[in-house]
This record gives C-alpha cells, sequence and structure tokens, in this order.
C-alpha cells in the first residue's frame, strides 16, 4: 500500500516490530504536512521499544530524525543500527551522508564505499559518493556516480534530478533538461525537479521559463513532506523564494522580487539566502541617492546577518545571491573573480572587483570598489575608495566565526539634491574616513531549533568640513526684547572623530509554530569635536556689525563627548495556520547622546532618552496567489552611523521599520537619535496569466528635538553670546504604490506602476514666536507623482533589450509654494549580451534620451536622475 500509494487495509492490527516499521513507511507515503512525518517516526520508535535490538528498526528512526534536521539523535540512533547490524548498506550510506552534512567528505566517501561493499546496487551509496566527489573537485567522477544511481534505481525521481542538476553545472544542457524532464513525469508531485529546472533555464537566460517553473515547485512543496519534517519544509520554503526574488529580479519585475524575498524572511528566519537577497535590493534603493542615507541600516544590517546565518561560502561573502542551499550539494572547493566596470558619459566611472575562495570549512574574499564622478552641478563631485576583507570559517559544523576588515576613504564637494543645482555651495569640501573597522561574528547552533549570534564591531571614522555656508541662527533683540531669528552663514571649519563600540547577542528559536527573535545591543561611542567659525569677505556683506571683520575668530571649540545605547528586543513570528502569520514585537531603548554635536555652535552637556517602541505585523495568505500584509511599528534611530550595526530585524511581514534616518538630509542635514512610527498596507495577487499586481500603502513618520547653535546679538550695541535653542522637526510621508507586471511568452516582460507620495516637513523653535522667524519655521509640503512603464526582452541566445519611460510630477505648498512645480518626462533605453551561466555580461544604453533637465524639491525622496542625456556601459565579470 505505501509503494503503489494505495489505501491501507483496515483489518491490520499492528504487532510485530516488522508490522510497526511497515506502518512507518506506510504514514510517510501519505505526504501530509507535519503530521504524517511525525506520525512515521512514532512508529519507528514503537518499533524499536518493542525490539531495542531490531537495527533495522533503529535505522528507519536515524533516517527519519535526520529529515527533521536533528542530526545528534539520528547519528546516536544510527549508531545503534550498525552496532546491531553492521551490514545494512542502507544505515551505512545514512552515515555517509550525515558526515557530509557536517562537510567531512573523505570520511562519508569511505562510509560511501563501505555501503557499496555490502550492496553494488543501492542507488542512494553512489548518489552519496557523487555529491561528495563533486563537492572535491572531481566533477567529472561525482558524474558517473549520478548516472550509475540513475541506472540502478530509475525510476526514482530524486536521483533523475540529482543528475540532471549535475548535467546542469557542467554546461551540458540538453542532457540536463532530458533527465528533469524525467523526473517530473516520474514524480509529478515532487519539487526537486522544478527547482533544479528553474535554476537550469536561468543558467540558459530562459527567465521567463525559469519563474514559471520555480513558482511551479513552490506549489509542490508541501509534497516533500515526504522526505522532510514541516520545520525543513519552511527552509525549503524560504530557499525557493530567495531563488524566485533573484529571478524576478532578472525579469525586470523588482518590486516583485523584494516582496519575494521579505516572503523567505518571514518564513524561516534564520535562512541566510533571503537575508543576502534584501541586503542587495535595499543596496540599490540606497544607491538611487547618493546623499540620503534612508536604506543604509536594512542594507548593512540584513548583510551582516545573511553573513553571520550562512555557511563558509566565498560567492556569499562576494557576491549578491546565487543559487544556495539545494546548488551547494554541487558545489566545490574553488577560487573565483568577479568585477563589474560601469561608465557614464559625463565622466563617471564605478570599478568593483572581488577575489574569493573556498575550501572546505574556510572561505575569504577580498573587495575593492573605486568611484569617481564629477557630478551634475559645480561643486558636485564625490571620489570613493573602499577596501574590505571577509573570512568565514567553520570551526565545528555548528560554530562559524565571520571576519569583516573594511577601510574606507570618500571626498566630496557639494552632494545635496537642490531645488536649483545654482544653489549648491561652491566651496563646500568634505572628506570622510574610516579606518580599518572590525567586525567579529559568531553563530553557535545549539540544535535544529535554538540558534546564537554574537556580533563585535568597532570603527573609527573622521570627518573634516569646510563650509563656507555653515547656517547658524541668528536671534536678534533690541534692549532685551527678542525682535527676530533667521539663519545666517558664517564659514566653518568642522571636525569629528568618531569611535563606536558595538555588541549584540541574539537567540534565535525556531519550532514549527514559533520563531523567536531576543537580543541585547549594547553601543559606545566618543566623538572629538573640532569646530571653528570665522567670516570672511564672501559673506561679510551685511553681518560686520554683529559679528566683526572678515577673519574675525567667532567660535573655536573643542569637545568630547561619549554616547551610550542599551536596546534589548523581542520578537515573536506565530504561524497560526498554513495561511496565517501574526508577529509581535517589543524594543526598549536606553540612549545617553550630547544636546548638540553637529550644528555650531556645539554643546557637550548630555541628554538622556528612554523609549519603548511596540511591533505588530500579519500576513495572510488566503490563496497561493494572494497574500495581504501589514505592520505597525514604533523605533528610535541612533545617534550615527551605529544605527546600521545592529543585528535586531530591520523589517516586520516585509516592511522596512529600522531606517538610518527619514527626515530629507537635503533639508535638515544629519539628524541623530530621531524616532520612527511606520504602518504599512499591501494586497498581493498573482494571477494564473503570469500577471502580478500589488498594491500597497505606506505612512511613514518622524520626529526629532534637539538643540541647535544661535548667537544672540543686540540690535544697538552688535554684541551677544553664543547659545543653544530647541529646534523641533517633524516629517510626514503618506504613499500609495500600484504596480501591474506581465510575462509574454518566454521573452518579454512589461510593467507599469504609479506611486504618490504626499512629505510634509515642518521645523519649529518651541521658545521663539513663530511669527519673529524669518525664512526659517512653518511648514512645507511636496506631493510627487511617479508614473512609469517599462518592458524588457532577453532572448535565450543572451541578448537582451529593454526601454523605460519615467513621468515626475511635483506640486509644492507651504513654505514652498513661492516655487513652482515640475512635470518632466524621461525615457531610458538598454541593450546587451549575458553568456550562458553568466560569465560574461556587456550592457550599453542610453539614460534621459530628450536631454530634459528638471526642478525637482527634496522633500520628497526621489533618485539622482540625469540631468542630461547620458550613455552609459557596464561590463560585468564572474569566474
Amino acid at each position: 500500500a505505501a509503494v503503489k500509494r494505495e489505501p491501507r487495509p483496515s483489518t491490520i492490527n499492528h504487532q510485530l516490530s516488522t508490522e510497526f516499521l511497515a506502518a512507518s513507511y506506510y504514514e510517510q507515503s501519505r505526504a501530509i504536512p507535519d503530521t504524517s512525518l511525525q506520525a512515521a517516526l512514532n512508529l519507528a520508535k514503537q518499533a524499536v521499544t518493542d525490539s531495542p535490538e531490531f537495527g533495522f528498526g533503529w535505522e528507519r528512526v536515524a533516517e527519519l530524525e535526520f529529515s527533521f534536521g536533528r542530526t545528534d539523535r539520528a547519528l546516536a540512533a544510527l549508531n545503534k543500527s550498525l552496532a546491531l547490524a553492521p551490514r545494512n548498506a542502507q544505515a551505512l550510506a545514512l552515515k555517509g551522508f550525515l558526515l557530509a552534512a557536517q562537510n567531512k567528505t573523505l570520511e562519508a566517501i569511505e562510509w560511501f564505499e563501505r555501503a557499496r561493499a555490502v550492496d553494488s546496487a543501492l542507488g542512494n551509496a553512489w548518489l552519496g559518493r557523487g555529491l561528495c566527489r563533486i563537492r572535491r573537485g572531481d566533477l567529472r567522477g561525482g558524474r558517473e556516480d549520478l548516472l550509475i544511481a540513475a541506472a540502478l534505481e530509475p525510476q526514482r525521481a530524486a536521483l533523475r534530478s540529482y543528475l540532471g542538476k549535475a548535467w546542469s553545472d557542467a554546461g551540458d544542457d540538453k542532457r540536463a533538461t532530458n533527465e528533469l524532464r524525467l523526473a517530473k513525469t516520474l514524480d509529478p508531485n515532487d519539487p526537486t525537479a522544478w527547482l533544479y529546472s528553474a535554476l537550469n533555464n536561468e543558467q540558459h537566460n530562459r527567465i521567463n521559463d525559469a519563474i514559471r517553473d520555480l513558482e511551479k515547485s513552490q506549489e509542490l512543496n508541501n509534497n516533500r513532506s515526504v522526505y522532510r519534517s514541516g520545520l525543513l519544509l519552511d527552509q525549503d520554503r524560504a530557499v525557493r523564494s530567495a531563488n524566485l526574488a533573484r529571478i524576478y529580479d532578472e525579469a525586470g519585475l523588482d518590486d516583485v522580487a523584494l516582496r519575494e524575498a521579505s516572503k523567505a524572511v518571514g518564513a524561516d528566519y534564520g535562512n541566510f539566502s533571503a537575508h543576502l537577497f534584501l541586503a542587495n535590493s535595499y543596496e540599490q534603493l540606497r544607491q538611487q541617492n547618493s546623499f540620503d542615507l534612508r536604506f543604509e541600516t536594512p542594507a548593512f544590517s540584513e548583510y551582516l546577518i545573511a553573513s553571520l546565518l550562512g555557511p563558509a561560502d566565498g560567492r556569499l561573502l562576494a557576491q549578491p545571491v546565487t543559487q544556495q542551499e539545494y546548488t551547494r550539494l554541487f558545489e566545490r572547493d574553488r577560487f573565483g573573480f568577479s568585477s563589474s566596470t560601469e561608465y557614464l558619459s559625463r565622466g563617471a566611472w564605478n570599478q568593483y572587483a572581488a577575489q574569493y575562495g573556498t575550501f572546505r570549512n574556510s572561505s575569504y574574499a577580498l573587495e575593492g570598489n573605486y568611484l569617481w564622478d564629477p557630478g551634475q552641478h559645480t561643486n558636485g563631485s564625490v571620489e570613493t575608495r573602499q577596501v574590505s576583507f571577509k573570512f568565514k570559517q567553520m570551526l565545528t559544523p555548528r560554530d562559524g566565526l565571520f571576519v569583516h576588515v573594511l577601510d574606507f576613504r570618500q571626498e566630496s564637494g557639494d552632494l545635496a539634491q537642490r531645488y536649483y543645482p545654482t544653489q549648491a555651495v561652491s566651496g563646500l569640501h568634505t572628506i570622510i574616513k574610516q579606518d580599518p573597522g572590525l567586525i567579529v561574528g559568531w553563530d553557535h547552533q545549539w540544535n535544529d531549533t535554538h540558534r546564537t549570534l554574537l556580533l563585535f564591531s568597532h570603527f573609527n571614522a573622521s570627518l573634516t568640513q569646510t563650509n563656507p555656508h555653515g547656517a547658524t541662527v541668528l536671534l536678534a533683540e533690541a534692549g532685551g526684547f527678542f525682535d527676530g531669528l533667521a539663519a545666517t552663514d558664517l564659514t566653518q571649519q568642522y571636525e569629528s572623530r568618531l569611535t563606536v563600540d558595538s555588541l549584540e547577542l541574539q537567540h534565535l528559536i525556531r519550532t514549527p509554530c514559533l520563531q523567536t527573535v531576543a537580543g541585547l545591543r549594547v553601543q559606545f561611542g566618543r566623538d572629538r569635536l573640532f569646530s571653528e567659525q570665522t567670516i570672511n569677505n564672501g559673506n561679510a556683506s551685511g553681518l560686520e556689525f554683529y559679528f566683526g571683520a572678515p577673519g574675525t575668530v567667532l567660535a573655536n571649540q573643542s569637545l568630547v563627548t561619549d554616547a551610550l545605547r542599551l536596546s534589548p528586543y523581542l520578537y515573536e513570528y506565530w504561524q497560526v495556520s498554513d495561511t496565517l502569520q501574526l508577529i509581535g514585537g517589543v524594543s526598549y531603548d536606553y540612549q545617553r547622546e550630547p544636546h548638540n554635536a553637529l550644528f555650531a555652535p556645539l554643546e557637550d552637556t548630555i541628554k538622556t532618552r528612554l523609549c519603548l517602541s511596540p511591533k505588530a505585523g500579519i500576513i495572510w495568505t488566503p490563496s497561493s496567489r494572494s497574500v495581504v500584509r501589514a505592520a505597525y511599528t514604533r523605533s528610535l534611530g541612533g545617534a550615527d552611523f551605529d544605527q546600521s550595526i545592529r543585528l535586531e530585524p530591520t523589517q516586520l511581514a516585509g516592511f522596512v521599520q529600522a531606517y538610518r534616518n527619514l527626515i530629507p538630509d537635503s533639508l535638515a542635514g544629519s539628524v541623530g537619535g530621531a524616532s520612527f512610527e511606520t504602518v504599512d498596507l499591501s494586497l498581493e495577487h498573482r494571477f494564473g496569466t503570469s500577471t502580478y499586481l500589488a498594491i500597497s500603502g505606506q505612512l511613514l513618520r518622524s520626529s526629532a528635538d534637539h538643540h541647535v547653535g544661535a548667537f544672540r546679538r543686540d540690535l544697538f550695541t552688535g554684541r551677544g553670546p553664543a547659545e543653544q535653542i530647541q529646534e523641533r522637526l517633524r516629517f510626514q510621508e503618506r504613499s500609495l504604490q500600484i504596480s501591474i507586471h506581465q510575462l509574454i511568452s518566454g521573452q518579454f516582460s512589461v510593467g507599469l506602476g504609479y506611486r504618490l507620495s504626499d512629505a510634509r516637513f515642518t521645523r519649529t523653535y518651541p521658545d521663539i514666536d513663530p511669527s519673529l522667524c524669518v525664512n526659517n519655521c512653518g511648514t512645507s509640503r511636496g506631493v510627487l507623482q511617479l508614473f512609469n512603464i517599462n518592458g524588457l526582452f532577453r532572448h535565450p541566445s543572451g541578448f537582451f533589450a529593454g526601454s523605460e519611460a519615467l513621468w515626475w510630477t511635483q506640486d509644492l505648498g507651504g513654505n514652498l509654494a513661492r516655487i513652482e512645480g515640475d512635470s518632466l518626462c524621461q525615457f531610458n533605453l538598454l541593450a546587451g549580451y549575458r553568456s550562458p551561466r553568466r560569465h560574461v555580461e556587456i550592457s550599453v544604453g542610453l539614460l534621459n534620451l530628450t536631454d530634459q533637465d528638471y526642478r525637482l524639491h527634496p522633500i520628497n525622496l526621489y533618485p539622482d536622475l540625469p540631468r542630461q542625456r547620458t550613455f552609459f556601459t557596464r561590463l560585468q565579470l564572474n569566474f
């Protein structure tokens, strides 16, 4: 009945151990998620309880414990089995698989050899030896073993799937396709063949076919309960989602890709693949605007989590997520090289290169990145150099050590976004240096449900800035009565030498229904500050009475300030049912920071903030094609880049909850210690016609109450002291986004999108009458709309081409009502070639085809759009 998938005869009454063993195989064959596999394990345990010396029964217990990922229990049961039945070939092969899971490939091969000696026709023995030989670099010998395994047991779909993947890795598309097609026929309910078929299609530029195969694999995922537990099924679901997200991105469905990666994190928070894809997705968003740091925190934090959770794999350390988890069965020790070179006709260069390697339990990556961009306006240039070394060592099968050394240099002019580019500060010069910073992480997996992460970091960063128009608040009074407030320009020389030490301990608990993420982050910062403010010939007119002759030093400060942050947190992910997941969390922040370390004249007195932040989210999947997500979060930002050095979850239900900032840097400068509040809702549906629809709304709020430096001057005498005044900043952004994507045949994809963003920014000084402010107080508003349409064509030969039309329109109000809004349309073209297996990709394109300039205000977040027709070319290598 088990072999033929027939109903069990009702007359059976289990009494003998062999009958319990047969019943165990029958329960497993029923393929009911979670229930059938656990029932199979219980029956196997009953068999060995009744007959403690039943060797085949103990092997069955070991096999099922291994399917749940409980390797310690599996090994204990297997050792009993081998002691009782030392010539059980299946038990010998299982010992080989256990050793292979610990990356002990030589020892594993020895056990597979012993299994073959006992039973030369056992497919599992040939399969295991073949996979280990591939891992050790013997690709040809490994494929031969897989071919023999499939020949010995020709009706086993799984063996055909593995053989197909091996041919795919060898670049033999024809044989790979044939084997995978046969596997799908032999077992239509096994998702493995569909997964490998998707990855093979992707490698040969059949992107739309890859998407359809991988979506089919997801739908069949629960059928893996024949082999795997519910817990590991979630890992399957996570890795499928991560791979699907990457392929969506290649098909031009970037927002669909980001949502799919978020689902992967929800399915299994401990799976590194999803975190890695999220990190790269957020990094792309961060790079769209070189001055605004909104997405820096999720980009860097998600990468840290992926690096700690992931295996020793040089590709993981050096490159965006590729084929992970399952393809690691076929990964081998090797060295690799990757590079990307991009040139824009305005003279901008961006060069990235990485050399990486993996050898058994060790991996490393050496990366370098250089950027030179002359900018699109006067004094808009930036030069960046970054070098990093990453190392991952699996000390034991359950302990991983991660080390990251980073050196960073950047020299720039005025990078802020401005409505009028001519308003850029011509003499502004900024140098940022990050002496080799150190990040050390440790990952310990106690068992299949408990895991602990430890992260330590040490950074020394310096910022030197010369600003001939540094804004300072001027308070004017007459005879002791306040008369007005205005912003005035003084030349400022500012230096910061910041040291940040961070230690975070996080514990993960993973069960089939619950995931718990609990942790504590402790950060200490010390900032050595120097600030000098003077008046010079360029801005002396009208200020001599208040500040003196050109060259007069108004303030010369040298301060040392300390900051401390303690942040415990707790998150619970409850899988109520197959269709409903509830998420709840809370964090508490104790933060001590200086009153004013940014806006001269500076103030080094310390203020303390306490903040309790609730979190809540829901993911409802009414069908396999529909998802409803919602989240509400509150959080407290850090003082500086310390905000980004964290393991605490940066997103909830697929929505970002941790930002480096929300208040636009171009309006308020760098703002530390701001509070964030987010409300998100999204409805997504995938139609059977390969149509993807999503509607989402978002409300973001941020507030900051801090002090800024000011000079008080008497209207009659021109004299007065420097002091601190309270500044209150409030920012709110409401947005609506609608997107539709369509796959057409096997080669085309098109997309339509609309985004509405309504942003309000309010600046007030609570101790000053608003009517006395001069162009410095009140509320500004911007409403930005974006319509976009895009199309992409990818041919299996490797050729691809795409086009994109973007229409932006902005209306301004409040303090900005005196400025006209703008409306513009830009067209972009792209063409290129990608070789099979993605070794070489070259692309060329035209941005802003119609050569249209624009006037957009930075109160709304928008990418750095080209202001003139721009040609670009990109060459990527991956070997």
